[in-house]
């Protein structure tokens, strides 16, 4: 039986990350200092919430505040979407080009991101807001312009993974949701190549097969450490992977299986240590591991 600090402190931790992933709230006053000048420019300052959508791991419950970023697509008027159709896919590539010169005009500090189509906006030192833009379908759905079919849009889906999640047992959801959390905090402290939607597709393979899904919070030491051999797994040749219910890839951003290697062998020796009562031993190292998210003894 493992020492009770050490479980103690997992306890905390994932208190604290469940209760700072209800930062969705703060979501529209962040944004509101990026999307007003975009309202003025484009829709004469008529302001309408539904021309913006959250999209990510804020709304799978998977974000941590201070690390997950938040990203949103902004709708632009119909008159882009008649382009984007149009056989003049030059002329709709220019002016995505200058709603992009436009963002990095209002904000110098932002920079634009080419794998995501988006623009990232730093709000202070611990939060950004990527912002992409969209179109109003014909269907009323949202899309943005497909790189591959470029007069072509793909449907946006915010919920991207959130029903495969939703049906999950309870205790193997928050057991799920637990690790998504923790491992973000890894891949900032170690600076993992790793997205967050390719975590919580892992996370989601991973889950179901897993040995402690369905156990207590008393287990999150172990299932952590098994999560971190099933990265260190993957075939390191793999270019990209599905999550439920996404036809689109997720694109491999980085070599992560070796830093997950290194960790799954840090994560065992913490075990050991706290399984010989050594919380001090086993405390510190799990500190190593998540550094200051991790509750000081």
């Amino acid at each position: 039986m493992y020492n009770s600090l050490v479980v103690d402190s997992f306890r905390d931790l994932r208190v604290h990350l469940a209760k700072t992933a209800s930062g969705i709230d703060r979501f529209h006053d962040l944004a509101a200092p990026i999307i007003r000048p975009l309202d003025t420019y484009y829709w004469q300052n008529e302001r309408d919430l539904s021309r913006v959508v959250l999209l990510g791991s804020w709304t799978r419950g998977t974000a941590v505040k201070g690390i997950s970023d938040y990203n949103i697509a902004y709708e632009l008027p119909g008159r882009f979407i008649r382009d984007q159709a149009a056989t003049n896919a030059a002329r709709s590539e220019a002016k995505l080009r200058a709603f992009y010169r436009r963002l990095m005009t209002y904000f110098p500090n932002a920079e634009f991101r080419p794998l995501s189509h988006s623009v990232a906006i730093p709000i202070d030192r611990s939060t950004v807001i990527n912002i992409m833009p969209c179109y109003r379908m014909r269907s009323g759905e949202m899309g943005y312009p497909d790189e591959i079919f470029p007069d072509s849009l793909r449907q946006i889906n915010p919920m991207v993974g959130c029903n495969a999640i939703s049906r999950l047992d309870p205790i193997e959801r928050e057991n799920f949701l637990m690790v998504c959390r923790v491992v973000r905090i890894w891949r900032k402290v170690h600076s993992v190549p790793i997205s967050g939607l390719l975590i919580d597709a892992l996370a989601l393979k991973f889950i179901s097969k897993a040995v402690h899904r369905l156990k207590p919070p008393y287990y999150q030491d172990c299932l952590l450490r098994d999560f971190f051999s099933f990265m260190a797994n993957q075939e390191r040749s793999r270019e990209s992977w599905t999550i439920a219910g996404v036809e689109e890839p997720i694109i491999r951003t980085g070599d992560f299986e070796e830093k997950a290697a290194f960790a799954y062998l840090i994560a065992q020796y913490a075990i050991e240590q706290a399984a010989n009562r050594e919380e001090r031993s086993a405390r510190a190292i799990w500190r190593y591991l998540l550094g200051e998210y991790y509750p000081a003894a």
